[in-house]
């Protein structure tokens, strides 16, 4: 198990753009103020407004896009994120996109129950096009880093995971194929969180409010539209996009499965950052690719993955740290204890969401009516909060360290996972421990200013 917050790498595998090899075009900001920096982000000055009714409190994120910020909105008495986008003309265009499906979704989600997340409002301010959303809590990512990546119980896996899934299939039913799930991009409505002992993993962070919320439509894309050769980011990527056979609703819960896995055992399943060791990963889990998935690869990728027989050529090319990396992983049903209920039906879930061919792959709809979900799952925590400690630190994890493991440290054996700076709410460390709008790291309960001077 991972101990410890050590930073992960921006994304760097989505082939289809490279910011370094931008064309001239792309550079131009639209327009060209004065209240621009050289990369087209927005200048913010804390305290200013963005028109009469946002006032900005702090920065709390910053990608590719632009940057978010925490403000109080003057009207409705309460405090907002918004997204403020480049005014580079790629990310106002892009931007406009994303506008759209998420007015599309607020107009079919009219009970809000979706699970996805919903904007507010969005305006044009000095060539910045700007995103109002409800200020929400952390990414499930952050708070399982912060818990030292202790992993969560099955019972909270099931209720995470069942929203999740309502989210994706509120998403397939439009004809929008997210692209880009992962626990980066699913934030807990409230992080607030209390300690409950853990008969295997000790002392651990609960989190009290168990509401969840997709986020990120950035990369959306409606079935009917082009689909990019690359989506996903890396540690959650289906198959079918890993061999360039085209890709479609199927991705995303290829996408699921890989998130459920993770909050289950506290590790991203697929801790890789190239395609070969990728198929090789995905054969050890889950068994040899069919000869009929191969057939249906591009001859030109065929050759490059495959051998006339239909073998993966990995081992003939394998370094030393890829054959390791691949030979410490289990196939799937080694991860679960079959002699539980529980456990089985998880298990089964996780296998129906992430069968090799996208074409026999669980939809997200019927995926909600797995017998899984139907089961009555006892939390696995002792209902005993430490509070009367709540300045204790969280002792090291009593599950046994993987081979070679340093304290503090990734593992040299384990890839430091992607990560898109898209993420709505992506939090810079300087900003907070990782509670929402602020927080005390003591008592786990969030804190917003109130001195605000509206």
């Amino acid at each position: 198990m991972r101990v410890g917050g050590e930073k992960r790498p921006l994304r760097q595998d989505l082939q289809d753009y490279d910011p370094r090899q931008r064309r001239r075009t792309d550079e131009v900001k639209y327009p060209d103020h004065q209240w621009d920096d050289k990369d087209g982000h927005y200048m913010i000055t804390l305290g200013e407004s963005l028109l009469p009714r946002y006032k900005i409190l702090k920065v709390i994120g910053e990608g590719t896009f632009g940057k978010v910020t925490q403000c109080w909105d003057r009207h409705e008495k309460k405090y907002v994120a918004i997204k403020i986008i480049k005014s580079i003309q790629k990310y106002r265009d892009a931007a406009k996109v994303e506008i759209s499906i998420l007015k599309d979704i607020e107009r079919k989600d009219k009970n809000g129950t979706s699970g996805c997340i919903r904007m507010l409002e969005a305006f044009d301010f000095r060539g910045h096009f700007c995103l109002v959303f409800d200020l929400l809590g952390m990414s499930m990512y952050d708070f399982l880093r912060q818990n030292s990546y202790r992993p969560f119980s099955l019972n909270e896996v099931q209720i995470f995971g069942k929203q999740i899934l309502n989210a994706v299939s509120f998403l397939h039913n439009m004809g929008l194929i997210h692209t880009d799930l992962k626990l980066e991009n699913v934030l807990l409505v409230n992080s607030d969180w209390q300690y409950h002992r853990h008969a295997v993993h000790g002392r651990s962070r609960v989190v009290k409010r168990k509401d969840v919320v997709v986020i990120d439509l950035g990369s959306a894309i409606y079935e009917k539209d082009h689909h990019a050769t690359v989506v996903s980011t890396r540690h959650y990527r289906a198959p079918e996009v890993v061999l360039g056979m085209g890709w479609s609703f199927p991705c995303d819960l290829w996408s699921v499965g890989c998130i459920l896995l993770e909050l289950f055992t506290g590790e991203a399943t697929f801790q890789t950052h190239e395609n070969m060791e990728h198929l090789a990963m995905m054969e050890k889990i889950f068994g040899k690719i069919p000869l009929h998935i191969v057939s249906r690869v591009d001859r030109k990728e065929s050759g490059r993955y495959f051998s006339d027989s239909g073998e993966l050529r990995w081992s003939e090319e394998a370094t030393q740290d890829s054959v390791r990396a691949v030979e410490k992983l289990k196939p799937l049903k080694s991860m679960f204890d079959l002699s539980r209920e529980d456990h089985r039906q998880f298990y089964d879930l996780c296998r129906e969401l992430m069968i090799l061919d996208p074409n026999s792959r669980m939809t997200a709809s019927a995926s909600l009516n797995h017998p899984f979900f139907q089961l009555n799952i006892e939390p696995d925590f002792t209902d005993l909060t430490l509070l009367q400690y709540p300045d204790a630190p969280i002792p090291p994890s009593t599950m046994p360290a993987p081979p070679g493991h340093v304290p503090g440290k990734i593992n040299s054996t384990q890839v430091p996972r992607n990560t898109a700076s898209e993420t709505l709410l992506q939090q810079n460390p300087s900003f907070h421990a990782g509670l929402p709008a602020g927080g005390s790291e003591t008592s786990g309960k969030s804190w917003l200013p109130q001195d605000i001077n509206a």
